[in-house]
């Protein structure tokens, strides 16, 4: 039998395999939203201060 741990961890680890998947057919999508994260930062920080 597997040991308790790594059956609980079994679902994270085919989640982290579908981001990945994700990850690596989106790039551009996923930069696009960095730049989007970094101006919305960066007007919450500016707005905050």
């Amino acid at each position: 039998m597997k040991p308790r741990t790594e059956v609980d961890f079994s679902p994270l680890r085919t989640v982290f395999q579908v981001f990945n998947l994700f990850f690596k057919h989106s790039n551009h999508r996923l930069l696009a939203m960095k730049r989007n994260n970094i101006a919305l930062i960066s007007a919450l920080s500016s707005f905050l201060n």
